[in-house]
């Protein structure tokens, strides 16, 4: 039986819908893609002993190849119904979607490819409330979610809309394999596709309520009304199908190949396809490397076009910055990690942060309040260290592996050194009731993007007594307590030692912004008189070329550990090197203004001990230097 498209009728209400207002749910950044689609697959684990398999593939289509697919998706009637919806109030983006393939006869596919998942598994209509229905969870359901594992990631329904949101034509084709293809249909792979559209209207489908499905059409009746809707088609067909649009896959490996159309990145201009398969690498790692380091996950990312296919595994313990991360991770589960202090680079230390989890009210697992423990791993990183994407940063997360909440909490301390902290909550870090009940509380805390874990959910007014929003208050401030104690340098009798007069630094531009340094210093020593004066020298080099002047400025601050430390005006005395850099002492900083064709200078200064502050020999100082480029009219 051929597939045809099957659009839903204008109901009898005459209500219309502008669109899927779940869409307006997510930022629309692929980083948000990335998340939610791996997420969902993490959720569908098959068998817990192997590790779910993500592959990303993403192609360009011009020429025979467009002509092939168009006409396995029954182009003509989509067409219409896209013209159509591209008329309405929201329609605009379908019309330049359309208009990509009609004139410039190119399209853009994604493809997201999973195995070791369960795949779509469930019935074509769902029979009860209580049902367990992949299939029309993510077909086609809205704001319907059937996750109730306690380890699952997501909870409201929303993230399967990322799919339709990333597609300018508002077309996603599933292509799945599942195991107990008996109980649901002939053979495998199962196919079937959904339009999510506006409220449009065309001559063949007359008022359409939005959505329509390209699948084999089926009948049903709706009290005693029969009604028309489209069903999955499987066995040799559903093969046929999947191998002309390029989403074939193993009937019996189980698992799901989602086909994004019309791929575009909601709210962005086109980019090169490079450009994004570098920034999915970077979603990848930003988001999933604690499951990818304990091989929860694998994850591939491939480009297919005209010059040729690549393709990349990734590995965290390939990469040089976020291998730090995994390497940490793996020395705590093999017990190499313990309650120590810091001294120097690459030392990591364990501590256990307590949560007070609040009274559970709801079934299942309703329990009495009780005390639960997260473990936090804070790991020393180099004065010198170009590990910006995990520099100061604290990155915590519970069961499925994906990180949650990642953190920049910067001068923690005067004498704060750079780190990165790792805080393992739930079930990813144990199995007992408590790890359990914590890993539930935990997830009813997020919201929908789960990049958070806030007190004010509807899960958690539903489910859990008073007390969330504080409980969840004092863990987060406690685990920055716990850090801070743990790099900060011990104060001293008599003033920080030479080694503590290091820069913690921050470059940019006169903004105070950007994630490019431009400048390095290098070359800091500080050497203590007997007077009391400090002595301190570093070499600056410009790293961001120009036109203009850049200016240096040098500032000192005292204070006690614990505290961000003030700016005091103690430098009595700054050379710079070459001569014609010029020195000028303001209220509280030295600037120095370097000449466009001067790379780079050393300075030498030092400090009058009867300008700097009293109440006491314990004290602790930074020496903090800023460079930026100086403006034609500065």
């Amino acid at each position: 039986m051929p597939m045809d498209w099957v659009w839903e009728p204008e109901p009898s209400s005459g209500a219309r819908t502008g669109g899927d207002p779940s869409e307006h749910a997510f930022k629309g950044k692929i980083d948000t893609l990335v998340r939610e689609v791996i997420q969902n697959s993490l959720d569908a684990r098959a068998e817990h002993d192997k590790p779910v398999e993500v592959c990303f593939r993403l192609e360009e289509l011009s020429g025979t190849r467009l002509s092939e697919f168009l006409t396995a998706i029954k182009w003509t009637d989509l067409r219409d119904n896209l013209q159509a919806a591209s008329t309405t109030r929201n329609g605009g983006p379908i019309g330049d979607a359309l208009r990509d393939v009609e004139e410039k006869r190119t399209l853009r596919l994604l493809f997201v490819e999973d195995h070791n998942t369960t795949g779509l598994t469930g019935a074509e209509l769902r029979t009860n409330e209580e049902e367990q229905n992949n299939f029309c969870a993510l077909v086609k359901d809205a704001l319907y979610s059937d996750k109730t594992d306690d380890q699952s990631g997501g909870s409201y329904g929303l993230g399967k809309s990322v799919l339709w949101a990333y597609s300018g034509l508002k077309t996603v084709v599933f292509v799945s394999s599942v195991e107990t293809v008996s109980r649901y249909g002939p053979s495998n792979p199962r196919v079937i596709a959904r339009c999510s559209l506006p409220w449009h209207t065309t001559e063949q489908d007359g008022p359409c309520a939005g959505s329509g499905w390209l699948g084999k059409k089926d009948t049903r009746f709706v009290g005693d009304r029969e009604a028309t809707y489209a069903s999955s088609v499987w066995g040799d067909e559903a093969c046929r199908f999947a191998k002309n649009i390029r989403a074939d896959r193993s009937t019996t490996d189980t698992g799901l190949t989602a086909l994004v159309v019309g791929f575009s990145e909601p709210g962005e201009e086109d980019r090169e396809l490079s450009e994004i398969t570098t920034d999915i690498r970077h979603a990848v790692f930003d988001s999933f490397w604690p499951a990818l380091a304990t091989e929860r996950l694998v994850v591939r990312v491939s480009l297919r076009t005209n010059a040729g296919f690549s393709e990349d595994r990734m590995r965290v313990e390939e990469d040089p910055t976020w291998g730090k991360l995994g390497e940490t991770l793996r020395a705590y589960f093999d017990g190499k990690v313990t309650e120590k202090t810091l001294d120097v680079e690459d030392d990591t230390a364990l501590r256990s942060i307590p949560i007070s989890v609040p009274r559970r009210k709801s079934t299942p697992g309703a329990h009495h309040p009780f005390e639960g423990t997260a473990t936090l791993l804070v790991r020393l990183l180099g004065e010198g260290s170009a590990d910006a994407s995990i520099k100061d940063r604290i990155f915590a997360f519970r069961g499925p592996g994906m990180v949650v909440r990642a953190v920049s909490k910067k001068n923690l301390s005067i004498s704060a050194r750079p780190y990165v902290a790792i805080l393992i909550c739930g079930r990813f870090d144990g199995s007992t009731d408590h790890h359990i009940a914590f890993e539930r509380f935990l997830k009813a805390a997020e919201p929908p993007a789960h990049d958070a874990w806030v007190g004010d959910t509807r899960a958690i007014k539903s489910s859990y007594g008073r007390g969330a929003k504080q409980a969840l208050k004092e863990f987060h401030d406690k685990t920055y307590a716990v850090v801070r104690e743990l790099v900060s340098l011990r104060e001293q009798q008599g003033g920080a030692p030479p080694e503590a007069m290091r820069r913690l630094l921050r470059f940019g531009s006169a903004g105070g912004g950007g994630k490019k340094q431009f400048a390095s210093v290098t070359a800091q020593t500080a050497q203590r008189g007997a007077n009391g004066s400090w002595r301190f020298s570093m070499r600056c080099r410009r790293l961001m070329e120009g036109d203009n002047d850049w200016q240096i400025r040098v500032r000192i601050k005292f204070g006690s550990d614990g505290t961000a430390g003030d700016v005091v005006p103690c430098i009595d005395n700054l050379r710079a090197i070459p001569d014609v850099c010029q020195v000028t002492y303001a209220k509280k900083d030295v600037l120095v203004l370097v000449p466009a064709a001067v790379g780079k200078c050393e300075l030498k200064g030092l400090t009058d001990p009867a300008r700097h502050p009293g109440g006491g020999d314990r004290a602790v100082i930074k020496l903090a230097v800023d460079a930026r480029e100086v403006a034609d009219n500065a």
